[in-house]
């Protein structure tokens, strides 16, 4: 009769419960995986728009105003072959300064008007009498719009500068 130990056994079943258990813990610290056949993720695109008066869309910015006068803030050229829906938009931070104006009365903080092709439009700002206002830039956005076509030029701005005479230039 041969006598076998089962001490040994005991041993290694004990070390392959702890494995396991070791092995478990292991893995419940793993985050669970997620996988997916399709993703949609927004896209869209931008293209920076710069003061330009012989672009597509002609931004011609004034570059100084006075305060109690109506200067000219734009003009708006549309050298696109069909007429679009331009609108000029002070930036609510700006709206204290005035009214816009397209020359024959107040507009408020925004004013659209449609532009044929090869047309020019040029919008004022009638500038509050307040000599606080001199040296701040007044901000303003332009939009355009037709069939397929969205521009957007923002943060555009021209400055209040109570020194400079007779360049208001608001001819309409």
């Amino acid at each position: 009769m041969t006598r076998r130990r089962s001490r040994g056994r005991s041993r290694r079943h004990w070390l392959l419960v702890v494995g396991i258990v070791i092995g478990l813990l292991a893995l419940s610290g793993v985050p669970p995986s997620t996988s997916f056949s399709t993703g949609d993720t927004a896209r869209e695109s931008g293209i920076t728009v710069v003061d330009d008066p012989s672009a597509v869309l002609g931004i011609d910015n004034h570059l100084t105003m006075q305060t109690g006068e109506t200067c000219k803030l734009v003009d708006v050229t549309n050298r696109f072959d069909t007429t679009v829906t331009v609108t000029v938009t002070l930036r609510t931070d700006s709206e204290k300064y005035g009214n816009l104006t397209l020359g024959n009365g107040r507009e408020g903080n925004e004013t659209s008007f449609s532009l044929r092709a090869d047309s020019t439009q040029r919008v004022g700002l009638e500038t509050k009498n307040e000599s606080t206002y001199d040296g701040d830039n007044v901000y303003y956005h332009v939009d355009a719009t037709a069939t397929d076509l969205d521009i957007v030029a923002t943060d555009r701005y021209s400055t209040i500068d109570d020194d400079t005479t007779g360049s208001c230039d608001m001819t309409v």
